[in-house]
């Protein structure tokens, strides 16, 4: 068989709807990966008008990861592992992990709990506020104007948007 034939080939090409077509432009994805070093380690598969919403949920959780990790030892590994849109809304998920050590160094201390928490507390109500952000903004232009989520792949598009993609 060729490369791309085949029954996983197959899946992938149905898995995924052409209703949905990327609009990420890979210059602001690089711009963010540059401005935030080993937090962003994922795609960004969002449009460019919701890109201010990541920029501010990136530069709050660095902002956070960068005081936690003075007080954890720098054991703490606060990054995130998806940007995607689901159901026409913005999502973001995070994780955190105690940094692995080589056999021939010191073995980590343990990410105090009470930090681990107080990221989970300014986290999650952040990212929660900025899913709802994101229904109110066209996830292709960023316009706050004539926003709508439908289509049978929900996408929150302006009417101007919305009329361009002939749907």
């Amino acid at each position: 068989m060729g490369v791309g034939c085949g029954v996983n080939a197959l899946r992938n090409q149905t898995a995924r709807p052409a209703a949905k077509e990327a609009t990420v432009n890979i210059d602001k994805v690089e711009a963010l990966k540059r401005d935030f070093p080993g937090l962003l380690r994922t795609e960004v598969g969002v449009g460019d008008g919701w890109e201010p919403l990541v920029r501010r949920a990136l530069q709050e959780i660095d902002d956070l990861r960068r005081r936690l990790k003075k007080e954890a030892a720098d054991v703490l590994d606060l990054h995130v592992t998806t940007i995607k849109e689901k159901w026409g809304g913005l999502r973001i998920y995070w994780r955190h992990a105690e940094r692995r050590y080589g056999p021939d160094q010191a073995p980590p201390t343990a990410v105090p709990p009470d930090l681990l928490a107080e990221a989970s507390a300014v986290i999650t109500p952040l990212l929660n506020e900025l899913e709802e952000e994101s229904y109110s903004a066209c996830e292709r232009c960023g316009t706050h104007e004539e926003v709508t989520t439908a289509g049978g792949w929900r996408q929150t598009l302006c009417s101007a948007c919305r009329e361009r993609r002939g749907r």
